[in-house]
């Protein structure tokens, strides 16, 4: 039997940033300084000012389907 079933599913989650370095540190000091203000809510739940929180790694390793991580940028290319 061939094709794609629900149990072959993977979750996409679209960051609303730009891939690359230059972006990536731009990005830091925004959601640092005025985490208010910026537009990537997937960032603020899954990553603090020191790296990944431990309820986000936490929540991924309870995760029992594929995952893909991608930028908006990156986002339909494939």
């Amino acid at each position: 039997m061939s094709g794609t079933s629900e149990l072959d599913s993977t979750i996409v989650f679209v960051w609303n940033a730009d891939s690359g370095r230059i972006n990536s540190l731009i990005d830091s000091f925004h959601k640092t300084f005025r985490p208010s203000t910026y537009g990537c809510k997937l960032c603020g739940l899954s990553y603090g000012v020191f790296g990944e929180k431990k309820a986000w790694k936490n929540f991924l390793k309870s995760v029992s389907v594929p995952l893909e991580f991608l930028h908006r940028d990156e986002f339909g290319q494939g």
